[in-house]
């Protein structure tokens, strides 16, 4: 099923992109190789996790802007590494952390002042927050995702469907997907939280899923 009402309900609100951060470059850290003006950033990081999204998550309260998570996990990364040995499991991972960052580079809309910070966590999970991105922003993007992981065509091959149970034929991941307007009231936690429950959502579907946090349905592309 389809997360439609809550994709709608984005779209009657004004969808992605309706306001301007005048404060690009307020964060720190270190821009990736991709482009230099992408403002796409990753580990190693010039202030910690959770001072960089509390920064993102004030200035959202003063420009009233949504913020966007999207916490992705490769599915049965533990299996693929057991069967195919540890070099082709890193190799695995290095070409999906890539195409995800030049995917999000490529969604990035810069003169709406869209800032993304990445982080990479627990070996085969990566945390995306998204500044000036409401839920269908976020959820498109995390389509987007999802088919250019596949397009990489890592083959898990029959025996692995069979002993590892993965959802495809090919290496995939499972999203969760959450957007939040800021306020004082609310802790980032909040938002990382609701993320976190969409990809529990779309784990427990059996994967390759991506699932908005905070709903009962699944979106299963």
């Amino acid at each position: 099923s389809h997360d439609t009402e809550t994709i709608n309900d984005a779209k009657e609100n004004g969808g992605p992109n309706t306001a301007i951060s005048p404060q690009l470059g307020s964060y720190g850290g270190e821009v990736t190789g991709l482009v230099m003006e992408s403002q796409v950033y990753a580990q190693p990081y010039a202030q910690p996790k959770a001072q960089q999204i509390s920064l993102m998550w004030q200035d959202g309260i003063i420009h009233k802007m949504a913020l966007a998570a999207i916490l992705c996990q490769v599915d049965y990364y533990h299996t693929y590494r057991k069967i195919y040995g540890e070099a082709a499991a890193k190799d695995c991972l290095h070409r999906i952390s890539q195409v995800l960052r030049e995917c999000l580079d490529k969604h990035l809309d810069y003169s709406y002042g869209q800032l993304a910070i990445v982080y990479p966590q627990e070996g085969e999970r990566f945390l995306m927050v998204l500044s000036n991105t409401e839920t269908y922003a976020a959820y498109c993007l995390a389509t987007n995702l999802r088919a250019n992981v596949k397009a990489l065509n890592i083959s898990t091959n029959s025996v692995m469907l069979q002993v590892g149970g993965f959802p495809d034929s090919v290496m995939t991941i499972s999203i969760g997907v959450a957007s939040v307007l800021p306020t004082e009231a609310l802790q980032p936690s909040y938002l990382l939280d609701l993320a976190q429950q969409g990809l529990d959502q779309a784990n427990s579907e059996g994967g390759d899923r991506i699932c908005i946090g905070g709903t009962t349905d699944e979106t299963d592309l």
